[in-house]
């Protein structure tokens, strides 16, 4: 009795151990997408910002004005980040937002990551905020749906 109770923990340890794995190469994919996306922002690349997204994901965000007052915005979906981004910049000007501390949560084809970010304009602070990216899985990979984020001045980690 005590060999079939160990065979049965073994073969559980076993599944859950096989299931930790394939969620860790799923966070690494998913995270190898969201830095794709910003690989493409600091390049110019808007080819490859384009790559990472599900067919013309919507932008959206959210900030808090300097009076307080909180907005929401919607940024006209892919094609005017696209635009923007493919424009040649010169080092000084170009776009640099730094994430850290991902939040990965995956069920089957489905993700979503919550991950603070600074965002610089050369070298130069420009804001922070928190990115909220939900992601679904394709033949092609992991891809975003949505981003929606929050932007301030003020009390950046």
């Amino acid at each position: 009795m005590k060999k079939i109770t160990l065979s049965i923990c073994l073969i559980i340890l076993l599944g859950n151990t096989v299931q930790l794995k394939a969620q860790e190469t799923e966070k690494k994919a998913i995270t190898q997408t969201i830095e794709s996306l910003f690989e493409g922002f600091r390049k110019s690349d808007s080819a490859l910002v384009a790559s990472t997204f599900f067919d013309r994901t919507p932008y959206l965000g959210t900030s808090f004005m300097r009076n307080g007052s909180f907005q929401f915005r919607e940024d006209g979906g892919l094609e005017p980040m696209l635009n923007a981004i493919a424009k040649p910049k010169a080092d000084s000007v170009m776009w640099d937002e730094r994430i850290y501390d991902l939040e990965i949560k995956v069920d089957d084809g489905l993700a979503s990551v919550f991950c603070p970010y600074q965002f610089y304009v050369g070298e130069k602070f420009s804001h922070c905020g928190v990115n909220y990216f939900t992601l679904t899985k394709t033949e092609n990979g992991w891809k975003i749906l949505t981003i929606t984020d929050t932007r301030r001045k003020e009390n950046c980690k």
